[in-house]
């Protein structure tokens, strides 16, 4: 009898969970992001999600690290790891911050809905993360696909 593997989970950046039906981030497992020069991906278990819709998200890890995003915040989301260490990263990136779901209408809908609040143009590709669908910017360079914030990081 054949087994399936695959979950069709979707990718988001972790800024769009306040933007996400709660269902969806009740069942957020591990959570995915880079170090500030890009050189170094975590791959976390989740502890808690606190969540505002619409307007932010504190996402802490079971080592005590701190994701955390707020509307008011722009363009960033601040990353603090549980020595104290701390840098911010881009909000539309799922190179930079990640986390899965399964992709209902809501989701799909929650995802829309987190694009046209922060001005984002976004299309579907394959991901780095678990090779899941993700949405990404529409930036190339160096034959690797890269949002606004992280190709000027790069290009620096």
């Amino acid at each position: 009898m054949p087994v399936a593997t695959s979950n069709n989970e979707v990718t988001v950046t972790i800024a769009a969970i306040p933007f996400l039906p709660p269902s969806a981030v009740s069942h957020m497992k591990h959570a995915a992001f880079t170090s500030e020069d890009g050189k170094t991906q975590y791959y976390k278990a989740v502890q808690s999600v606190v969540v505002t819709p619409e307007k932010s998200v504190r996402l802490k890890t079971t080592d005590g690290d701190v994701i955390e995003w707020a509307a008011g915040d722009g363009k960033e989301l601040a990353i603090t790891l549980e020595d104290g260490t701390g840098w911010k990263m881009c909000i539309y990136c799922t190179a930079c911050t990640a986390a899965n779901v399964y992709p209902t209408p809501e989701i799909l809908d929650g995802i829309e809905n987190f694009e046209t609040a922060t001005g984002m143009e976004a299309r579907r590709h394959l991901s780095v993360f678990h090779n899941t669908f993700s949405r990404r910017l529409k930036t190339v360079h160096d034959d690797e696909l890269f949002c606004d914030g992280c190709r000027d990081e790069k290009l620096t």
